[in-house]
C-alpha cells in the first residue's frame, strides 16, 4: 500500500512503492493510495494465482480494506471526496468498484478489460 500526502513540503510513503508510479495522480492537497492487492506480481506465483477465476472479488476486498485502513489511521484523508482510477486490469477493477461501491465521487476506467474470456483465451488478439 502506498499513501502519499502532498502539501507544500510533505509526502508520506508506506511500504516502499515508487513515488514515480503515483506521480500522475499527485497534486497539491491530495492523497494517492496504491494497493499491492492479491493477484499483482512481486510476491510470487501463489500471490498472483490467488485471483484465478476471481478477478474482482479478492482484489476488491484488498482495495477496500486499504481504503478503510487509511481513513482510520490518517485523519487528514477526507473519505467523502475519494476517486478511484485504473488502466488495463486496473480499469477492470475501476469498473468493478463502480458497480460494487458507492463510496467514490468519481471513477476513471482506462482501457479496462471488458471481455475476460476473449482476453484470456485469445491474448487480446482478434482472430
Amino acid at each position: 500500500m502506498l499513501l502519499q500526502r502532498r502539501t507544500a513540503d510533505d509526502v508520506v510513503e508506506l511500504m516502499g512503492l515508487s513515488l514515480e508510479r503515483a506521480g500522475v495522480f499527485r497534486v497539491p492537497a491530495t492523497v494517492t493510495l496504491m494497493i499491492n492487492r492479491r493477484g499483482s506480481t512481486g510476491y510470487g506465483q501463489k500471490f498472483t494465482d490467488e485471483i484465478t477465476n476471481d478477478w474482482g472479488g479478492k482484489p476488491y476486498v484488498d482495495v477496500m480494506r486499504g481504503v478503510d485502513t487509511v481513513l482510520a489511521k490518517y485523519k487528514f484523508v477526507d473519505g467523502t471526496r475519494m476517486a478511484a482510477a485504473g488502466g488495463s486490469y486496473g480499469g477492470y477493477m475501476a469498473d468493478w468498484i463502480a458497480t460494487h461501491s458507492g463510496r467514490f465521487k468519481a471513477i476513471i476506467s482506462h482501457a479496462g478489460i471488458y471481455d475476460k474470456f476473449f482476453d484470456v483465451c485469445h491474448g487480446g488478439v482478434m482472430v
